[in-house]
């Protein structure tokens, strides 16, 4: 079992690491996944989370798979030192994720902090 903070935070960010491995969120359930495989986590199309280019989408906007362009992300210099190019791709969902709202997934919150200083509101281009 895990501490009722930690459960609250898988519930609203959709997954967390845990020191046995990757647990994730999904419906009402839990689920260990293999960290070889998924060292991320897992999206809703059962492939790895990508930081920096996994986005969580609003299904009946944006379909899943879909590459996008964030053109306010090109140029930016990542925390693992790569430059962003602005493609995303539309591989997962969220339970607060509705109508023209997305999720850029950084991988840890030391990463979100340091991209802090880029936009709330930016431009979503689909499809390509």
């Amino acid at each position: 079992t895990y501490p009722a903070k930690f459960i609250a935070a898988i519930k609203g960010e959709g997954c967390a690491k845990t020191p046995e491995g990757v647990i994730i969120f999904d419906g009402a359930q839990y689920e260990h996944v293999d960290v070889a495989r998924y060292p991320w986590g897992k999206n809703a199309l059962d492939g790895p989370l990508i930081p920096f280019r996994s986005i969580a989408v609003d299904r009946k906007v944006v379909p899943l798979t879909t590459k996008c362009m964030v053109k306010e992300l090109i140029g930016v210099e990542l925390p693992t030192g790569e430059v962003h190019d602005g493609m995303v791709r539309a591989t997962d969902v969220g339970g607060r994720i509705k109508g023209n709202h997305f999720d850029w997934f950084v991988g840890t919150r030391a990463w979100a902090d340091k991209l802090a200083y880029l936009p709330d509101q930016v431009t979503l281009t689909f499809p390509l």
